[in-house]
């Protein structure tokens, strides 16, 4: 809460156009993997979205939109935990999208063990730098409509 002991409040760094492009995403994946993609709270989940077909689960989603491509993603500790958590604890998988200017990218995390290092960046915010996880980019595979999702 803001002002409140050490604990400062951050802004939400999502703009309306980046979450505009994440429903576009959401609305491609759901359409060539046969799922609904639910967007999750964050503040409750960490992620931004379950998959469903009919009423059963059957995945974990985050999306993350780079204006450049580089030899690993920079994703929040916090948030690769969260999804990893999700996915041990439900048995279902839980899938990195990314968009980059060449398209839309995903990543079964199952078999990833990544890099955990200090990162992020110098905006002076709380919680700019933290933990964040190293993953490289050779492993996500461009999006095509394939089922993954059992």
């Amino acid at each position: 809460c803001r002002g409140s002991g050490s604990m400062m409040w951050r802004p939400r760094n999502e703009t309306d156009a980046d979450l505009a492009r994440e429903r576009a995403a959401g609305d491609i994946i759901a359409s060539a993997w046969g799922v609904t993609t639910t967007k999750l709270s964050e503040a409750l989940y960490g992620l931004d979205w379950a998959f469903f077909r009919q009423d059963d689960l059957v995945g974990w989603g985050e999306y993350k939109h780079r204006s450049k491509r580089y030899d690993t993603l920079l994703l929040s500790a916090a948030k690769w935990m969260s999804g990893k958590f999700y996915a041990e604890q439900s048995g279902k998988p839980f899938i990195l999208f990314v968009e980059w200017p060449d398209g839309l990218h995903w990543l079964d995390t199952t078999p990833i063990k990544p890099v955990i290092r200090l990162g992020g960046n110098h905006r002076g915010q709380n919680g700019d730098l933290e933990p964040v996880v190293h993953i490289p980019t050779d492993a996500f595979k461009k999006f095509a409509h394939m089922q993954i999702m059992c």
